[in-house]
């Protein structure tokens, strides 16, 4: 835009200004996608992030597009927000330290308290301690919210390696497996519990332009939040 803009072909037009008809064309275009998996806002996709609504993976966007929003996924902020308004006590988890700590703040401006404990739900070990050191911190764990999730740039099948699709899986199905397992046992051991598996159109449907990684483990999330 900025090479556009020094040659004149956006006169009396800043910057800003003359980006804003592609961003409004972009947003059409994505709430166009988003609409085919029943999705009407583009905030209620992973945390509003457009880029990655597209494809691309957090380094890229920022790299390429610096300032873009990219945080913890709106679904399960939006969650734990809703819940520690009804008064629970609410934990939230995530693999990076900068983003629960920016969310605990922001909740923490807006009068709610969400407590902070940074997990990777690919790693089993570091998934059952998480639930140990909750449930000693705050008490026997009662409602889990299993909403981590992630795809890779190539993803389909021209580009996939087994890296990827093993990436994919590890986060997006045995990290909710993993999370659902740590927690059972002492929601049957005090007859209470409720667990809540987000998971995607393409667990119910085949979309194309999710990939094959994605759509497998979104799938295999429906028979696992059946059984």
């Amino acid at each position: 835009f900025q090479a556009r803009l020094d040659r004149g072909l956006y006169p009396g037009l800043a910057l800003r200004a003359a980006c804003l008809p592609y961003k409004t064309g972009l947003e059409a275009g994505l709430l166009k996608t988003l609409a085919r998996k029943g999705i009407s806002v583009i905030s209620a996709y992973r945390g509003g992030c457009e880029f990655e609504v597209l494809g691309l993976s957090r380094a890229l966007t920022a790299e390429f597009f610096p300032g873009a929003p990219s945080r913890i996924s709106g679904i399960g902020l939006a969650a734990a927000r809703a819940l520690a308004k009804e008064g629970a006590v609410v934990v939230i988890s995530g693999r990076r330290s900068a983003e629960i700590e920016t969310a605990v703040a922001a909740a923490k401006a807006d009068g709610l308290t969400l407590h902070g404990l940074a997990t990777d739900v690919s790693d089993a070990a570091q998934v059952e301690r998480s639930a140990q050191q909750i449930a000693a911190q705050h008490g026997p764990i009662s409602i889990l919210v299993c909403s981590a999730g992630t795809n890779v740039p190539n993803r389909f099948l021209n580009k996939l390696t087994p890296a990827d699709f093993g990436k994919v899986i590890d986060i997006n199905l045995k990290g909710v497996a993993q999370c659902v397992m740590s927690v059972l046992p002492g929601m049957r051991a005090q007859a209470n519990g409720v667990i809540v598996v987000v998971s995607s159109w393409a667990g119910r449907e085949f979309l194309p332009f999710t990939g094959m990684a994605y759509n497998s483990a979104k799938a295999a999330l429906t028979m696992l939040a059946r059984s």
